[in-house]
């Protein structure tokens, strides 16, 4: 945990953002299962029209696997900050010695939402206002 808080603070994501809030991801996972199946992707954008919908103008996310940092840039992120697995040392000893291949580094990826996106959720949700209007909900 130590690790992913050191990365949070030297990224400054508020500052960097320009903005006091952002939605953080801070676990993503995918079951083996389903990995290279566009579960990964489907998540991300997922996150992000979570962050479309809330209002908000940025998000931000801790990878610390090469996939999930590949996945992310595909997906319009980029890296912000990162930490090298063979850098982190505690007490004069490495703490990850052999993060698998592929695993160099834990990343804080982010992205500011573009304007036409925020606006493109506000149009779908005022469209939404006014059907729900017309049409209200009955329980029986």
């Amino acid at each position: 945990m130590h690790l992913l808080n050191t990365l949070l603070k030297r990224t400054n994501a508020h500052e960097t953002f320009g903005h006091q809030e952002y939605l953080c991801i801070y676990v993503l996972c995918v079951h083996p299962s389903y990995r290279e199946k566009g579960v990964e992707t489907a998540l991300l954008n997922a996150c992000v029209q979570l962050a479309v919908a809330l209002k908000l103008t940025a998000i931000g996310g801790l990878f610390t696997c090469g996939a999930s940092q590949a996945t992310a840039q595909d997906t319009g992120f980029s890296l912000l900050s990162e930490i090298r697995y063979s850098q982190w040392v505690i007490n004069d000893r490495i703490v990850f010695d052999d993060p698998g291949k592929g695993n160099y580094s834990a990343a804080f990826m982010g992205k500011l939402i573009p304007p036409e996106e925020r606006s493109d959720q506000d149009e779908t949700s005022s469209l939404d206002s006014a059907s729900k209007q017309e049409s209200p909900i009955v329980w029986k």
